[in-house]
């Protein structure tokens, strides 16, 4: 079992987006993003393989992006649930995956309910590319890339949970 929050930190010079999923039916499930200083985002919803919603700052949403910039950034994803609407609790069992290929490294982040057994409830996935290696690149062709590799991680956690007996 990992610690909740957990700190994620983003390299200096790379650009990405946070997206979430919940994978519970019988608890909403949020997920608050703090990048340093910035105002926080929350993903909420529930539901089989269903993708969070942002919930703050005009909301409807259902992506974070992370902007380039040249320090690092420490950020912070809180997990909880919810059985009824004014209740919220710490999700446990948080393991981050992270892979690495060329400029690109995905992180999932999977959660579970204290009560389900299961350990995948809520899956975030953080896609980072980093720009400094590849400075020449237009951006609509980092914008296409970044949507394949997050279409493709989509693929791979649905993929992952049904490895785990979750099935979506």
């Amino acid at each position: 079992m990992g610690a909740n929050p957990i700190t994620i930190t983003v390299p200096a010079g790379c650009v990405g987006q946070i997206i979430a999923m919940s994978n519970s039916s019988s608890a909403q499930q949020r997920v608050t993003v703090s990048i340093d200083t910035a105002q926080a985002a929350v993903f909420q919803g529930s539901g089989t393989a269903t993708p969070m919603s942002l919930t703050t700052a005009g909301g409807g949403g259902s992506s974070v992006p992370i902007a380039p910039s040249a320090g690092v950034q420490n950020c912070s994803l809180l997990f909880e649930y919810s059985q009824s609407p004014s209740s919220w609790a710490p999700s446990a069992a948080i393991t981050p995956t992270t892979t690495t290929a060329d400029n690109l490294t995905t992180i999932q982040i999977a959660a579970a309910n204290n009560s389900s057994g299961t350990e995948a409830d809520t899956v975030v996935l953080i896609s980072l590319f980093l720009l400094e290696a590849k400075k020449g690149m237009e951006q609509a062709k980092l914008g296409r890339y970044l949507n394949l590799s997050l279409s493709l991680s989509l693929c791979l956690i649905t993929s992952e949970t049904r490895n785990l007996g979750i099935h979506l």
